[in-house]
């Protein structure tokens, strides 16, 4: 339920009590949405590219409208309902962090190896945390250099030409690519000290491996082999290669941060099954990445499972083949939203995802998906239950304010207990709107989720839909996991409707506004939460629509159609008819 934003020269065609309902319209609005119950935690991520640009940066080296950029990619994630974002932070060898081992991108200062004027991914931890994104390290890991940026390829202290011997130039497909040699121990020490390296420096919430495979099998690594290989079978050699960096990686990482989660986006086919066969990536990339979860090494699989239901490679088949092999971790099943098949079916697959017990949705990559709705209400990112940490304490003294009347301006301040073990924990508070004092507090009414460095929230409600709101904060920790109390529920009456409401039973009742050629207006009075069927007549057809109503007064918008009549039929039989 809600309208547009926007400054509406209309009128009424019902009588002049409609018409105070009306003034309700002129301040700038305020999207209310019929909220829909949804799982309560489930990992929603996207990857945001970096690489070429893809995503971001923009070509700009202004820090400025570098920094508003991916504030805006910040804001529609969160906007969006999405919870984890996916950051890549090296690429091509070169890197979006300060490292002693790979020079900076010239995508942000100009010049490859120059130090920029701010540090882009200390910026886009601190500015998701502030919007209550959990953050992932995205690590491009053996392949080390692709495309056509001559100027990185040229570079002295890249690593193709400081350590010309560890590289493999390879051909798949007509498309070359460099490639470290994860045969070479000196190789993979390389890699695990980049990624322990950023742990170190940066409180992301999480690393991301991608492209931690050989490139195929027709790779020619017969020196490390001849060196290192000891007459072992070489596939199975490979695979263990692969998996000493993610080992490496893992117990030096968990070291340096218990807390941090390690996973990895490995190809989508494991081994073929029927309906199911492409690309294996433990036979032919030798990624054996179900020994990981099986090891704990790693906390979680994104396998890019980049294709729809309705063709071969089976999304569906390939969801539930990695399920099944889970061992206990998380599988967050990666979509390919760059392809029209795949979008065209992502409601589907989400939902089957969640049919399966998924740990959640990853979606490749953000540019795909900036205007996409696929979910109604607010999640926290999956449980992982063998990280779960103490509860943190709960806020008290919850206060509520109206700053400014005209705009419904509501400052809420709460503050933390006193100086224990629980208060320590507190990482995020998430602010509940409830539709009543006795409303339980879950995904269907989570507002907001802001970092602990915050006991304060102010916002607007410029569309109010409702004329008294209720509002509780609760704690959260590292790992989404809720206080397990609630701050006290305060109360705020929204002036203008405080003030209508006077004059006016909140009985069952229709008025009718037509106020632009681009939409019109419902309100719908009830002193009840209930469903309602709504018909549109016009002389020729009917359209029927269902609305979810709140207590209070309910706005709702239509199209440009011209009606003869409206009615609603209330859960309680009645209808109320308006001929227009």
């Amino acid at each position: 339920m809600g309208s547009k934003a926007g400054d509406f020269n209309f009128y009424s065609k019902v009588n002049y009590r409609t018409f105070l309902y009306t003034k309700i319209l002129i301040i700038c609005l305020f999207l209310f949405c019929n909220i829909q119950s949804q799982t309560d935690r489930e990992t929603r991520a996207v990857w945001v590219a970096t690489n070429f640009r893809l995503d971001w940066p923009p070509p700009t080296y202004d820090v400025s409208e570098q920094k508003n950029e991916l504030v805006k990619i910040l804001d529609n994630l969160e906007n969006r309902n999405y919870n984890t974002i996916y950051f890549q932070v090296r690429f091509n060898g070169t890197v979006l962090f300060n490292s002693s081992y790979e020079p900076w991108s010239h995508y942000i200062a100009g010049n490859i190896g120059e130090e920029p004027d701010y540090d882009p991914l200390n910026f886009a931890i601190e500015e998701a945390h502030k919007r209550g994104l959990e953050i992932h390290a995205w690590f491009n890991m053996v392949r080390c250099y692709s495309g056509n940026e001559q100027n990185v390829f040229d570079y002295p202290a890249h690593v193709l030409n400081k350590h010309p011997e560890w590289i493999h130039k390879v051909n798949v497909d007509g498309e070359i690519s460099y490639w470290l040699d994860p045969g070479l121990p000196e190789v993979r020490e390389y890699l695990a000290n980049i990624v322990c390296e950023a742990v170190s420096k940066y409180n992301f919430d999480g690393i991301q491996f991608d492209f931690i495979r050989y490139p195929s099998r027709e790779i020619d690594d017969s020196f490390a082999y001849n060196l290192y290989g000891e007459n072992k079978d070489k596939n199975q050699w490979r695979r263990e290669n692969i998996t000493d960096i993610v080992k490496q990686i893992s117990l030096r990482a968990y070291e340096l941060n218990p807390d941090l989660i390690i996973g990895a986006a490995p190809l989508g086919i494991y081994k073929n099954k029927p309906g199911a066969t492409g690309l294996q990536s433990y036979y032919e990339v030798f990624q054996e990445s179900r020994l990981w979860l099986r090891e704990q090494y790693i906390d979680y699989l994104a396998p890019q499972i980049y294709w729809n239901i309705s063709d071969k490679p089976r999304f569906d088949l390939l969801v539930k083949d990695w399920l099944d092999e889970s061992f206990g971790r998380n599988i967050v099943i990666g979509i390919a939203s760059y392809k029209k098949n795949v979008k065209s079916e992502t409601h589907k697959m989400i939902d089957y995802t969640r049919s399966q017990n998924a740990a959640g949705v990853a979606f490749f990559r953000y540019e795909f998906i900036t205007d996409a709705d696929y979910f109604d209400s607010k999640s926290y990112p999956a449980e992982i239950n063998w990280k779960k940490k103490s509860l943190p304490a709960a806020p008290v003294e919850l206060v509520a304010d109206i700053k400014d009347d005209t705009q419904n301006k509501i400052e809420l301040t709460w503050i933390i207990p006193e100086l224990t073990p629980e208060s320590k924990s507190i990482e995020y508070f998430s602010i509940y709107d409830l539709n009543n004092k006795f409303d339980e507090m879950s995904s269907e009414n989570l507002f907001k989720v802001i970092s602990a460095d915050r006991t304060s929230l102010i916002f607007n409600i410029l569309n109010p839909a409702r004329i008294n709101y209720y509002f509780a904060v609760r704690s959260l920790n590292r790992f989404w996991y809720e206080s397990k109390n609630r701050s006290n529920i305060v109360e705020i009456s929204i002036p203008v409707l405080k003030s209508l409401s006077q004059d006016i039973e909140l009985i069952d009742n229709v008025f009718y506004v037509d106020h632009s050629t681009d939409e019109n207006i419902i309100i719908i009075t009830t002193s009840r939460k209930e469903e309602v069927i709504i018909t549109f007549q016009t002389e020729e057809t009917a359209a029927y629509r269902t609305e979810l109503l709140l207590p209070g007064l309910n706005i709702i918008n239509t199209d440009t159609l011209h009606y003869n009549s409206i009615k609603v039929k209330f859960s309680n039989g009645m209808e109320k008819h308006l001929h227009l």
